[in-house]
């Protein structure tokens, strides 16, 4: 599970209350929340970037197409759909970090893995390549993510990972959204080849989507996280919360404050 220290919760938190970013909603299924501005911590609370790149991998195939199970209602979460589906929270997620890192000099990168019509028939899609992060054109993107179709090819984006890393240097988050379910191959043997080649330039974030009937995709997202050797394993409910998030993103992008307690 995530491991947040400390000062890092203690700093985060309050910010979070006080100072966060716009809340526009391109999806109308959930209810507005401010994220963290992770350049207001590095300009006022002396953070510093760790990531230089963040690469999105987000599960598009159809099993993310059922309703997600993973966070009551009670509070209204998703007033624009009663059931939402995981994919529709898979890419809330990808909002709020459009959001977080808004401000920052990083790259970033976004590619659907799935197949059939959502994916122009590919098993993998790159919505936005690896470039500066430009906040409205990866909204731009977002719009573009409607469906998911086809069994789930993360092996293939994997693969793809590995060439679009070739040219760049500097360090990686490789942030995986995705129930876990129904993988064409095991992506396992494709990330220790990325890891081998990358070595501790990348670290693997996984987030399940999952509902209680998905256990066996909560523990390959876990070996994923695993064979990084840096990076964690969380969930989407987990990080749901805004306090959740906003100490999420900040631990992919940031380094934690030197002086933190154990």
């Amino acid at each position: 599970m995530i491991k947040i220290k400390k000062i890092l919760l203690a700093t985060i938190f309050p910010i979070a209350i006080a100072l966060s970013a716009c809340a526009e909603q391109p999806i109308k299924t959930f209810r507005p929340i401010k994220t963290i501005e992770l350049d207001y911590l590095i300009q006022n609370h002396g953070y510093r970037q760790k990531a230089d790149h963040v690469y999105v991998l987000l599960d598009s195939s159809s099993s993310m197409k059922e309703a997600y199970h993973g966070n009551t209602n009670q509070d209204n979460d998703f007033p624009g759909e009663a059931k939402p589906t995981k994919f529709s929270v898979a890419r809330e997620l990808l909002f709020r970090i459009n959001n977080s890192i808004e401000g920052l000099d990083i790259n970033a990168a976004l590619r659907r893995f799935g197949f059939g019509p959502c994916l122009d028939w590919r098993l993998s899609l790159l919505d936005y390549p690896l470039e500066p992060h430009d906040h409205d054109r990866w909204l731009s993107s977002l719009g573009q993510q409607e469906c998911a179709s086809g069994g789930a090819t993360l092996t293939n984006a994997l693969e793809e990972v590995v060439a679009d890393l070739s040219s760049i240097s500097g360090q990686t988050a490789l942030l995986i959204i995705s129930d876990g379910n129904g993988y064409i191959t095991s992506p396992v043997t494709l990330a220790k080849v990325l890891k081998a080649r990358y070595g501790d330039s990348i670290c693997i974030y996984t987030v399940w989507t999952g509902n209680s009937s998905d256990i066996p995709g909560q523990s390959m997202l876990n070996k994923l996280a695993d064979v990084g050797g840096c990076g964690f394993y969380t969930t989407s409910r987990t990080i749901y919360p805004a306090t959740g998030f906003d100490a999420f993103i900040a631990s992919v992008v940031l380094h934690e404050d030197r002086h933190e307690t154990e």
